[in-house]
């Protein structure tokens, strides 16, 4: 079934000898996709269950992962490096990792949900490439509700208790929180920077862009999602850098941003525990 911008598909299967029926009911929006799988009982047709394609691809990758690590990789590697676009680069090294015992996982992900550069005017689409030579993600579930990690990341005078390296934080508008379009200085990445809030979506998406006043014509942009979960929210951050002042830094250190950032979220969920909890 198609539309001018959205098109639909199913694919079935039924197996009478494990007594299962379902379909792939895959759903395209502009270039964006999404599919579910939903399970039924052939002998009373009950629902089973509904799997997300995001979780289903995520384990099967591990899955597929782990066992060509065995097959093809080396006894004696402390290193396992997964290549791919959000959930499989994710969902592969992590998975992977935990059970093959690697001591480091190192990760190269594209992401293809939320990408925008600082020079872009629009969000990417998934599956665009980002035009930054620096882009990362992070992501983490968090056992804290969607309210409570919004209400940290706009009152910008709690960031120095979880943001690495923020030392103060300047709102140049007269507003108390962050909002749309606010300005503000602040130290990020080591550096004295000035940025506003470009994205605003409350409890869901904030998203700000900047420069580094030693250098405006290097550029980053840094954008949330915060998604509910039964057992709090999953908090997902990407950033994208470009200019020549990134650059020599990050020929210094090449994953000491992710590295930032992979903090950034472990403090940041801390923070939010401890909070919830003292209201508990």
């Amino acid at each position: 079934m198609r539309h001018e911008t959205l098109s639909l598909s199913t694919m079935a299967a039924i197996l009478p000898e494990a007594g299962v029926c379902g379909a792939k009911v895959h759903s395209t929006h502009k270039g964006v996709f999404d599919f579910v799988i939903p399970l039924f009982c052939t002998d009373d047709r009950r629902l089973l269950s509904i799997i997300h394609g995001g979780a289903l691809t995520g384990y099967r990758t591990a899955a597929v992962t782990h066992i060509a690590f065995d097959t093809f990789g080396n006894a004696d590697a402390k290193v396992l490096a997964g290549f791919g676009t959000e959930v499989v680069a994710t969902r592969c090294t992590t998975e992977s990792g935990s059970s093959t015992g690697l001591t480091r996982i190192a990760r190269s992900i594209r992401s293809s949900t939320m990408s925008r550069t600082a020079s872009d005017s629009t969000r990417s689409t998934p599956g665009s490439t980002s035009r930054s030579p620096i882009h990362f993600t992070n992501e983490l579930e968090v056992a804290a509700s969607p309210e409570t990690i919004w209400s940290l990341l706009v009152d910008t005078t709690t960031w120095p208790g979880f943001y690495p390296g923020v030392q103060h934080v300047q709102l140049l508008d007269g507003h108390e929180t962050l909002r749309l379009d606010t300005r503000f200085e602040t130290n990020l990445a080591g550096q004295d920077v000035f940025a506003s809030v470009q994205e605003f979506e409350p409890m869901t998406r904030i998203a700000w862009g900047g420069y580094p006043k030693v250098a405006e014509g290097s550029r980053a942009y840094h954008a949330w999602i915060i998604t509910p979960t039964a057992n709090g929210c999953h908090l997902w951050t990407e950033e994208t850098m470009q200019g020549p002042h990134w650059l020599e830094l990050a020929k210094k250190a090449p994953d000491v941003f992710w590295l930032t950032h992979e903090k950034l979220l472990e403090e940041l969920a801390e923070v939010a525990t401890a909070r919830e909890r003292s209201r508990a």
